[in-house]
């Protein structure tokens, strides 16, 4: 069986697709940057830098399934575009079967808001979502058929090792009542764009596996179908798991308009605090997330639970 390549395998996301991809009997070789030990570990770790061309002779094999989640920001755009051209050049030589680039919504930037999809036009006014865009962008034209190509862009992964969530269970657990109370009037229905790190890697895997050919298909991994992805729902979900009281009193609900007034004056690139991201064109190529959202993050909130009560008794 050929192996599925990494880069990022080291990342947050990376870990996890790691042992998804393991506990699947999948062989798996990872680039880095550093020496790591591979015996008995079901990995084959390359070392190496993306910019070097020499890596992708040592990294890659005729066949192999690569999916991309090393981001390391540039100087420049095109600084980034070279790194890809590089990267693309690697794979066409060494005859991969398919690329599986992994993005992130941010590449849409300042939209129009409401429902958003694959199609709607991209438009970041950030240094890090137009990095994004343009090494899509350079994938997208530079592969030539060459190899399968699929791009995924997640919504705001959260999960064991993420950053995500983390600041907000922190402030509930530590931040005065009357702090927490006025972040919930401002917040309230702002959708959290929030996806399990579990429905991200069984996406990913999912396109390693796809049967249909990919021809630079691009798909988004979010759960915002999901009413529960809210701040104020998510809120009231960790608050129950982290086990803090909810407030005497419903918090107030301000004005629509004033939170996407913030937003705009912050220079925000989504000043639409009510958008959703829709996952209809990964589902419709029959991809079922193995999580719910809820579950997800009452067990996200037991866990950041369980960690204050291990660090208290050390």
């Amino acid at each position: 069986m050929p192996p599925v390549v990494l880069t990022g395998a080291s990342g947050f996301v990376g870990r996890h697709l790691i042992s998804l991809l393991l506990a699947e009997g999948t062989p798996v070789r990872a680039l880095s940057r550093a020496p790591r030990a591979s015996e008995g570990s079901g990995i084959e770790w390359i070392v190496g830098d993306m910019k070097d061309p020499s890596v992708w002779e040592r990294l890659l094999v005729p066949d192999c399934t690569v999916v991309h989640l090393a981001y390391v920001p540039q100087p420049s755009i095109n600084d980034a575009v070279e790194v890809t051209h590089t990267m693309v050049t690697g794979c066409a030589k060494a005859r991969i079967r398919r690329l599986i680039h992994c993005s992130t919504i941010s590449v849409f930037g300042r939209t129009a808001g409401g429902s958003i999809n694959e199609s709607t036009p991209c438009n970041p006014i950030d240094d890090y979502g137009q990095q994004k865009l343009a090494i899509e962008r350079t994938f997208l034209g530079a592969v030539n058929g060459r190899f399968e190509l699929a791009v995924l862009r997640p919504a705001a992964v959260f999960g064991q090792g993420g950053q995500a969530l983390q600041t907000l269970c922190k402030s509930l657990v530590y931040n005065p009542g009357w702090l927490n109370y006025a972040r919930s009037s401002l917040f309230g229905q702002r959708s959290m764009h929030l996806v399990p790190v579990e429905n991200v890697v069984a996406a990913l895997s999912f396109l390693c596996q796809a049967q249909r050919t990919l021809q630079g298909d691009v798909f988004i991994a979010s759960e915002d179908h999901d009413s529960s992805n809210t701040f104020r729902c998510v809120e009231q979900l960790l608050m129950k798991a982290l086990q803090v009281p909810d407030y005497p009193t419903r918090p107030l609900p301000l004005p629509k308009s004033l939170l996407p007034a913030i937003l705009r004056l912050r220079g925000r690139s989504e000043i639409d605090p009510y958008c959703t991201y829709g996952s209809t064109k990964l589902r419709a190529w029959g991809f079922v997330p193995p999580l719910e959202l809820v579950p997800a993050l009452q067990a996200f909130g037991t866990r950041y639970r369980d960690g204050l009560s291990t660090r208290e008794s050390i």
